[in-house]
């Protein structure tokens, strides 16, 4: 064993204990640069979870819309046949219409 005088003891110490704070500061920036990085990815990620939820509802609001559109086309178009029959039934009054029509006309002429 190393018989250590005072002083050369004291400057050892020291040594160590200044190796111990560099430990520890090292430490405790580690921590902090850790805590700097967890902070940044939830900002990023509440940033990302907005964007989404905006974007979702512009595009929920664009397919009610859609829909909303598709289901009164179809209406319209039932609306418009069912006039269109309604229309034709109203002004038959016994004619006869198209290739019936020609059919009797030609008919009437062969006589």
């Amino acid at each position: 064993m190393i018989r250590r005088t005072g002083s050369a003891r004291l400057t050892q110490e020291a040594q160590e204990r200044a190796a111990v704070l560099v430990q520890e500061q090292e430490l405790d920036r580690k921590e902090r640069t850790l805590e700097q990085l967890r902070a940044a990815f939830e900002a990023e990620v509440a940033a990302l979870r907005a964007k989404f939820e905006a974007e979702q509802a512009d595009l929920v609001i664009g397919i009610d819309q859609h829909r909303a559109r598709a289901t009164r086309l179809r209406e319209d178009r039932g609306d418009m046949a069912q006039s269109r029959s309604a229309d034709a039934a109203r002004s038959d009054n016994g004619r006869k219409h198209g290739k019936e029509r020609e059919a009797d006309e030609q008919r009437s002429k062969e006589r």
